[in-house]
């Protein structure tokens, strides 16, 4: 999934670097979006969406590094509908200058509550811990092009927070 910056020259060489190889932009926003999306999982496809960012999509407020995130929650969504596994990845780069990709299997994912946006924030809670364990691995090397708490939670949201927080035993205080 992508999305453009405003900048059209960097929003093209971004656009190019991305379509070397085998991958297909899907354009958030565009009206073939789903169908291509879903498409991607029929062909037992990987469909990327980078979910440590603070933008305008679907969301839930969720811990992140102990403050509350604004967080996309369309993985936990097409994990429940679809029982496509989660995966997480780092890219390291190494002394020798060269890349190492880990590719991690966090498991599929269903509904437990029948509460959707229970599940949403518990599947999303779960996938933030995850990356924060991964951004651990090496601080510097997480690309962060963005102000990831750019937005702030509504009283609304921070009480549905801490009440999911404290059916899930978190220490979201």
């Amino acid at each position: 999934m992508t999305t453009n910056v405003p900048d059209e020259r960097l929003n093209e060489l971004i656009r190019q670097h991305r379509q070397r190889g085998n991958l297909e932009l899907i354009p958030r926003g565009d009206p073939k979006t789903m169908r291509k999306i879903l498409n991607c999982f029929k062909r037992n496809g990987i469909l990327f969406l980078a979910v440590d960012q603070d933008t305008n999509v679907p969301s839930i407020w969720a811990p992140f590094f102990g403050m509350l995130a604004k967080t996309p929650v369309s993985v936990a969504r097409f994990a429940m509908k679809t029982g496509a596994p989660v995966l997480g990845f780092t890219t390291l780069r190494q002394p020798d200058g060269s890349f190492e990709v880990k590719i991690y299997d966090w498991g599929s994912f269903h509904s437990e509550s029948k509460v959707l946006e229970e599940d949403l924030y518990r599947i999303t809670r779960w996938i933030n811990q995850r990356i924060e364990e991964l951004i651990r691995i090496d601080p510097p090397q997480w690309a962060w092009f963005h102000r990831r708490w750019r937005h702030q939670a509504s009283a609304e949201d921070e009480a549905f927070s801490l009440m999911m927080e404290q059916k899930l035993g978190g220490g979201l205080k």
